[in-house]
């Protein structure tokens, strides 16, 4: 026989305490009737309309007693593989609770009465607004001779005077540091490029200079022939025909 896991008693527990609810309703109800029938001072005969209508709502706070417990056991039956029986059986607890039935449905009915949601996390709007005043006022503040000062640089020195342990400025940290190797890393990459620019340009006006060079001596040799052949010409015209 498999043991008894806690997880298993206190659902059992939470069951059973359902269960005892029921039945102390129905009695407190019967001792009502009970009463009302000795107050009238005669014999309670109910018609058969009556009788009818209480084992109506008999039925009907039975079914009401059982309900819980039959949902709440096939919620148990029907455990998710990824969570453990534990945490699967204290969530069915909780869902079945009537405490934190009501308590949902209250923020149900006040989340949809809500007009104008909030888009500032948990701070409030009064510290949002403070700390955004706070940063205009040091953004308008710099000198126009002065180096211009990054926003993220002036969202941590005002996040600082409100916490010095604020995770939110670690966190802003890892980014300043994350940003700075990145522009380390462009500028070397800008470097690079410029230097292979410089080295495609040189490229190219050596070559240039070797086809402007070959283009000349080209010219230079073209004019050479022109003038041997017309030489060529100008002496074998200038001899007679029977020599």
């Amino acid at each position: 026989m498999p043991p008894v896991l806690e997880s298993d008693m206190h659902s059992r527990e939470y069951l059973a305490e359902q269960k005892r609810k029921g039945e102390a309703y129905l009695k407190e109800r019967d001792a009502r009737i009970v009463e009302r029938k000795a107050a009238d001072d005669s014999e309670y005969e109910p018609d058969a309309e009556e009788e009818a209508y209480v084992e109506e709502e008999d039925l009907r706070d039975e079914e009401e007693v059982a309900l819980p417990k039959s949902k709440a056991m096939e919620a148990l039956s029907n455990k998710p593989p990824n969570i453990t029986h534990e945490n699967w059986t204290s969530l069915v607890n909780k869902w079945s609770d009537e405490r934190n039935k009501k308590i949902c449905q209250m923020n149900k009915e006040n989340r949809e009465a809500v007009r104008q949601h909030q888009k500032t996390g948990s701070m409030s709007y009064v510290s949002y607004f403070s700390k955004l005043n706070a940063m205009e006022k040091r953004r308008e503040a710099q000198s126009e001779g002065e180096q211009p000062v990054s926003d993220t640089s002036i969202v941590a020195e005002v996040l600082k005077e409100e916490s010095a342990h604020s995770t939110v400025l670690s966190s802003m940290g890892h980014r300043e540091e994350l940003a700075t190797r990145l522009q380390a890393q462009e500028r070397a990459f800008q470097e690079i490029q410029k230097k292979q620019q410089e080295e495609l340009e040189a490229l190219k006006k050596s070559q240039q200079e070797k086809n402007e060079a070959w283009a000349k001596k080209q010219k230079e040799t073209d004019n050479l022939l022109d003038f041997l052949r017309a030489q060529a010409t100008q002496q074998s015209q200038s001899q007679p025909d029977g020599s």
